[in-house]
């Protein structure tokens, strides 16, 4: 009998992520390809992997991944090489994605204030 698997779910680190509350684009910076979603459920999804602790990478359940949305919005990332799922049984712990920081420059800027003080 096959287990079902849960799965590590990631966008690759050249992908621009812009989400609105009403829809998500994904942008491929090396070959300019675009995925667009307005697909709450993948919103929901693409902002959890946004989240700063989750590091880029979010626990896709077997359940939540089996949902046709969800299941086809994997598969054309994956089929133009935006996102990757992996199998959780591959991994012992949850891996990293580095993701681009957008407030870097907000954050240093802060850092460098409190280090002169």
């Amino acid at each position: 009998m096959k287990t079902k698997n849960d799965y590590w779910f990631t966008i690759e680190p050249y992908v621009y992520i812009n989400i609105t509350p009403k829809a998500a684009l994904l942008y491929n910076t090396l070959d300019k390809v675009t995925v667009e979603s307005e697909q709450i459920e993948i919103i929901g999804l693409l902002q959890e992997l946004l989240i700063e602790k989750n590091c880029g990478v979010v626990l896709l359940e077997n359940e939540r991944y089996q949902k046709r949305n969800i299941k086809n919005f994997i598969t054309e990332l994956r089929e133009k090489y935006m996102g990757d799922i992996i199998d959780v049984a591959f991994s012992k712990s949850k891996p990293v994605q580095v993701l681009p920081y957008i407030n870097y420059y907000n954050k240093r800027k802060k850092s460098m204030i409190f280090r002169s003080l």
